[in-house]
């Protein structure tokens, strides 16, 4: 399913699919939705059956999302929060 997405990007906003081919992309029901975090590699975790309920061009509009969080620092403003 992610690898459908990031070819759109690819196809239509490669700025944004430069940065979602270089994370690690985890699978899990431990979020709701999508997320990401830095450890030693830059994480995209994604729940499954969110991404289902979605149109294809919605979940493309997510992961292009998650990588705004990166470009504007919002990691790094939480206080602590995970």
């Amino acid at each position: 399913m992610i690898e459908e997405m990031v070819v759109s990007l690819v196809r239509t906003k490669p700025f944004y699919a430069h940065f979602i081919q270089q994370m690690n992309r985890i699978e899990t029901e431990r979020i709701p939705t999508l997320g990401v975090n830095i450890t030693t590699r830059i994480n995209l975790f994604f729940n499954h059956r969110f991404l289902e309920a979605l149109k294809f061009e919605e979940r493309v509009a997510c992961l292009e999302h998650e990588v705004l969080h990166l470009l504007n620092l919002h990691l790094f403003r939480g206080d602590g929060r995970d």
